[in-house]
């Protein structure tokens, strides 16, 4: 089990840094979204770790939930 969550925060990280990437503008933010802005919502609001990976004041994926909250019109 120990390496499914080493795994799962591998892929968060990665998340983490394209979200980065996205908000300081260094990607093609319009084909970001088109590619990533279901992934990113089913993650934050489906996933089955989101309690653990995304309470709103103390996740450590602070990019992840602003650009989500930013495609989702919700305020920081």
């Amino acid at each position: 089990m120990k390496l499914f969550f080493e795994a799962l925060e591998d892929l968060l990280n990665t998340y983490e840094r394209a979200c980065s990437m996205y908000l300081d503008g260094k990607v093609d933010c319009e084909r970001f979204k088109k590619d990533y802005h279901v992934k990113i919502r089913k993650l934050v609001e489906e996933g089955n770790y989101r309690d653990k990976y995304f309470p709103p004041h103390t996740s450590k994926f602070k990019d992840i939930l602003e650009v989500y909250n930013q495609w989702q019109g919700k305020s920081n």
